[in-house]
Parts: C-alpha cells; sequence; structure tokens
C-alpha cells in the first residue's frame, strides 16, 4: 500500500496548497494512506484514525512513527476537499487499473440510499419553515452586525424553498399528502426510504464497476439514480482513456434518459425492463390485467391494436419539457360490448395507451433483453456491482454518512471508492501474484498444517502425507 501511494504522481498538487515558511507540515502521502487505511479497517471517526496512528502497526510503517492528531487530519481534508473527491480518486483508479491488468469498457453500475448526518427527529414541514424564515429575518434585522445570525436566516430562505418547491412537486404527482418534509439542517437530502423501508433524509450514490469490481466512476445526487449515468460514464473514459462499450443496469434505470443516452454514444446497454411493465407469464395469462405491451403497435398507420384486435389511435398530444418527454394518448376502441373488458378496463371508461416520444427505443431495448444471450450476459451484472456496495456497507461500515452537505457527502463517498479500490487492488495482487518462495524447491521451510488433539496442536509439514 505504501509502495502503491508513493508511485502516485499526484502529491506536487496538494503540496501547492501551502504557503511556504513555517513549521513543516505532514506530506499529503503521509496523512492520504492513514485515511484510507482507516476507511478499509471500518474506521472513519477523526478519533478513531488518531488512535489508529498511536496503537496501530500498520499505521506505523505507513506514517514512519508520526501521529497527527484529529484536528490535523481534519485540516487536510478541508483543505484539499476538492483534489481528494475528483483528482485523486480518478489518479489512484488509472494505478490501480494499469498493475491490475484490469479493463473497463464493460461497466456494470448500480445505487443504493444511504441515510444523511441529519436527526429524523428534526424533519419540518412547509408552514413551519415559514414561520422559521420569519423568526430568523425577525433575529437578523435585529442585530445587523452578527454573521451568526445572517447566516441562519440565509439558511432558513433555502430550507423554506427547497419545501415548496418538493411539495409542488408532490402536488403534481398527485399525492394525498403533499407537505415534503426537510431537514432543517441539510435541505439537500431528501426523505426517501431506506434498505430497512424506515424513511429518512438520505442521498442516493452510484457506482459503475468493471468486472473485477473496481470502481471507475462514482457519483452522488439527493434522488435520481439514472441522472448521473453520463457522468459516470464520463469519468470511467478520462481514467481510462477508451470509450465504454458495453452498460448494464437494473431496471431500476429503464428509462427514457439512460436509454437516449446510450443510442447516442452507441454504447450496447442490457437493461432488464421494469416489472409491472414486461410481459406476462403463461402461469398468469387468464388472468392478468393486459399492459401497455399486451397491444400490437402499427408504426404506418399510427395506431394500436388490442388484444380483441380493435384499433387505438390519437386522441391528444402533450408536449414535452425539461422533465418529461412529449406524449401521445391513443383511444377509441370499443370497450363497452368486448369480451375481453373484464381483463382490460377497471370503470366505466375505455381503455386508452400513452405512447411517449421515445418509445421506439424501450421497444428495441425490450426485444434485445429477450434474447437468450442477452440475458445470459446480464446475468453477470450482479456479480460486478452487487458485492461492491455489500463491501462498502460491511467492511467499511458506509452505513451512514458523517459529513452535512451535498458536497462534503461526495468528498465522503468519493474516499470510500478510492479505498474500495485499493484494497480491490491489495486482493487482485496477491491472487494473481503468489509468493513463489513457498512453492520453490530450494525454500527454507514449507508451510505446516495441523488440528486439535484434546487441546494440543499437532503440526507436519504438507509435502508428508
Amino acid at each position: 500500500m505504501a509502495e502503491l501511494l508513493s508511485s502516485l504522481d499526484c502529491w506536487t498538487e496538494f503540496e501547492s496548497a501551502y504557503r511556504p515558511g513555517g513549521r513543516a507540515p505532514f506530506h499529503p502521502r503521509l496523512l492520504v494512506g492513514l485515511i484510507l487505511l482507516g476507511i478499509i479497517s471500518g474506521q472513519t471517526s477523526l478519533r478513531q484514525l488518531e488512535q489508529m496512528a498511536r496503537i496501530d502497526v500498520r499505521a506505523w510503517w505507513l506514517l514512519g512513527g508520526l501521529c497527527p492528531d484529529y484536528s490535523t487530519i481534519s485540516k487536510f481534508i478541508s483543505r484539499h476537499d476538492e483534489l481528494l473527491s475528483g483528482a485523486f480518486f480518478e489518479k489512484i483508479t488509472r494505478l490501480v487499473l494499469q498493475r491490475t491488468g484490469s479493463r473497463a469498457s464493460v461497466l456494470a453500475g448500480d445505487g443504493t440510499v444511504i441515510q444523511a448526518a441529519a436527526s429524523s427527529l428534526k424533519l419540518i414541514k412547509q408552514e413551519a419553515a415559514e414561520q422559521a424564515v420569519a423568526d430568523a429575518e425577525k433575529r437578523a434585522n435585529a442585530e445587523p452586525e452578527n454573521a451568526h445570525a445572517q447566516r441562519q436566516a440565509d439558511q432558513a430562505r433555502e430550507v423554506a424553498e427547497t419545501c415548496r418547491e418538493r411539495t409542488e412537486q408532490r402536488k403534481r404527482k398527485g399525492r394525498s399528502n403533499p407537505d415534503a418534509p426537510v431537514s432543517p439542517t441539510e435541505p439537500e437530502a431528501m426523505v426517501q426510504p431506506l434498505k430497512n423501508k424506515a424513511h429518512r433524509a438520505s442521498y442516493k450514490p452510484s457506482v459503475v464497476s468493471n468486472p473485477d469490481r473496481i470502481i471507475t466512476g462514482q457519483a452522488v445526487d439527493p434522488s435520481n439514480e439514472p441522472q448521473v449515468v453520463e457522468a459516470m460514464i464520463n469519468q470511467t473514459e478520462r481514467i481510462t482513456g477508451q470509450e465504454v462499450t458495453e452498460v448494464q443496469l437494473d431496471s431500476g434505470y429503464f428509462c427514457a434518459t439512460i436509454l437516449q443516452l446510450c443510442y447516442a454514444r452507441d454504447i450496447n446497454l442490457l437493461c432488464a425492463p421494469k416489472k409491472s411493465e414486461s410481459e406476462p407469464s403463461a402461469k398468469n395469462q387468464t388472468t392478468k390485467r393486459f399492459g401497455k405491451y399486451d397491444f400490437a403497435y402499427d408504426e404506418e398507420r399510427n395506431e394500436y391494436r388490442c388484444p380483441a384486435g380493435h384499433a387505438l389511435r390519437p386522441s391528444r398530444t402533450w408536449k414535452g419539457n425539461e422533465k418529461q418527454s412529449a406524449r401521445v394518448l391513443y383511444s377509441g376502441a370499443p370497450c363497452a360490448n368486448c369480451a375481453q373488458r373484464s381483463r382490460c378496463v377497471h370503470g366505466k371508461g375505455n381503455r386508452t395507451i400513452t405512447r411517449a416520444e421515445h418509445e421506439e427505443l424501450s421497444e428495441a431495448q425490450r426485444a434485445v433483453m429477450k434474447q437468450k444471450a442477452a440475458r445470459r450476459r446480464y446475468r453477470k451484472r450482479q456479480g460486478m456491482v452487487e458485492p461492491v456496495f455489500g463491501e462498502l456497507r460491511y467492511i467499511q461500515h458506509l452505513v451512514r454518512f458523517r459529513r452535512r452537505g451535498l458536497n462534503a457527502v461526495k468528498l465522503e463517498f468519493a474516499l470510500h471508492c478510492s479505498a474500495h479500490n485499493l484494497r480491490r487492488y491489495l486482493h487482485l495482487r496477491r491472487r494473481r501474484k503468489p509468493n513463489a518462495s513457498h512453492h520453490a524447491p530450494h525454500a527454507p521451510y514449507r508451510p505446516l498444517r495441523g488440528f486439535w488433539l484434546r487441546g494440543v496442536i499437532i503440526w507436519w509439514p504438507t509435502h508428508v502425507r
């Protein structure tokens, strides 16, 4: 680990942030090595890192006997936050890929939900946020020279604006309870369900990894996972200097954003359609309600044909905007006396079908995923990316972010990804380059095997049967 960090060529960028004169600072390689060693060991607290520098022999080796305290580590992270979350991650990943001979033309992507540092007991809604703005502005007007009061007023206005935006968004979606809760200390975090179904203020970090489970792209968004896929692909191409040829994603990414992205960049996409939109199975063919894709679309006539043979033609059109593409509503089938009405229509009206602007890409992707070769190759996605988040959670203990704010969360997650790649490098290096001295005929010793026999260990050389 020390040898790999020494071979990185990014330390001059860290050193350029220091002013000349005064006491000599710790070398950046030492502090970065301590931080990554702590994350690999599941210790991310600054106090834990300080203790590790004093009592852990691995830290003695990396630091050369130096013992930085927690404040020094904290100042170092704050001073170099942009480098640690951007250029450093890319350089250490590039070196790991070169040392291991691993390629990144085929990627698998996924995301998860990680709880934010904000408290779940202090969430507020729009009415409380407006009252907090009034109180904060009153204190700020009473003390115009108090910088702390001015910052509190600005933060209260930001929280209130976030509450209004999210409440309006939930109203447009027709939610029964449109009042959106927001954390007053971390308004960028979204209140959403975690893996244990509890609703907490959280973020959605995402990664793309290669077949060796090396993270080549990482990003954090409050709630939208497909939005960061293009940025992760661009980051991978910057690191490797090669184009990405294939991306494998789960059904949560089956949307127009991803389909248009892969089509425009000529990337082979393997992404399963959502279960609610997939074709019915043979068991439920007689009972399941007809879905959208049970209706055959005729491109020449621009109409849908229902399972009973009736035609649905365009009746209404919605123009697209930044958040939603243009759509066309198809209707007009005589459903009143149809024998299949019970499986097709709920209520008194007739059946309608909505077709989006880029629906042909969705249909083409479904045709791809029906091929046996595509499904067989798609099964590799689970082993490429799913264990990554398992290792981040249960080895590096990334179950909750410790820093507040989206930029600070991006920094923390980038450090976790850098530590993960370093740990994967150590594992692949041991697996691909075993110690030859254990197998050489002139080795001074041979490994021993043994077993317990009534509290006594019996040992014998491995070459003796």
